[in-house]
């Protein structure tokens, strides 16, 4: 029997630093969309005259959908 090679082992994946690093720019990327989604929604409802507090319902959805945007690609990078 063959021992396991270790050095192929370990070239699974990223590097931790590489990790941190997509990790960080993948949240930027989830902050950005949510920002300049939740500002455009808010001046197109300010801009319709709707009242903003009926505006967050579908600003809860945005904030969810990019939640488990966030967590899918986290998991796809810390995965390989």
């Amino acid at each position: 029997m063959a021992l396991p090679n270790t050095e192929v082992e370990k070239q699974k994946g990223l590097p931790d630093k590489e990790k941190k690093k997509a990790v960080l720019n993948l949240l930027l990327v989830v902050i950005a969309i949510d920002f300049l989604v939740i500002a455009a929604y808010f001046w197109l409802v300010l801009g319709i005259g709707w009242d903003p507090t009926l505006a967050l319902i579908p600003l809860l959805g945005i904030s969810m959908a990019t939640g488990l945007y966030f967590a899918w690609q986290k998991g796809k990078i810390d995965n390989g």
